[in-house]
């Protein structure tokens, strides 16, 4: 005849705490200049929450890119000028000064991106909304001009 036992009750096994998960590091961002800014409080951003004006606004971004275009195209234009104008341009100004501008045209060119990223990226809600209307403007004039041409 076989006996069970019966487990005392010091006996007990108590499970292993859980494991602490600690999260990954942070990505390294590159340097905080005025692109990856821009960029970053974009990504914070939740573009179908914010106000049909604010999108707008964004929107318009566009604008001020093509002002910063241009005024980069004259700068860069005038420094190429410069350059050709003196058989020792280069020389004169100097390989520093160079890389400066070189390196602001191209910090300008990436805040003109960035500005261009978001204000499409606006654009595109306020048009994406528009379109979900159930009588948007759009379809409005879409079909008043189709009752025009077959009037």
């Amino acid at each position: 005849m076989k006996t069970t036992r019966k487990p005392s009750p010091a006996a007990t096994v108590t499970p292993p705490p859980a494991p602490t998960i600690t999260p990954p590091p942070a990505p390294k961002r590159g340097p905080a200049n005025t692109a990856s800014v821009l960029t970053f409080f974009w990504s914070q951003c939740d573009a179908s929450a914010m106000s049909a004006g604010d999108l707008e606004w964004l929107g318009n971004a566009s604008l001020h890119v093509q002002t910063m275009a241009s005024g980069l195209s004259a700068a860069l234009s005038g420094f190429g000028n410069l350059l050709s104008a003196n058989p020792n341009g280069a020389e004169e100004i100097g390989a520093r000064t160079m890389e400066q501008v070189l390196w602001r045209a191209a910090d300008t060119l990436d805040t003109i991106a960035a500005l261009e990223f978001i204000a499409s990226e606006a654009e595109f809600e306020l048009r994406s909304r528009i379109a979900r209307r159930p009588h948007s403007h759009l379809q409005d004039v879409e079909h008043s001009s189709q009752g025009a041409s077959h009037a």
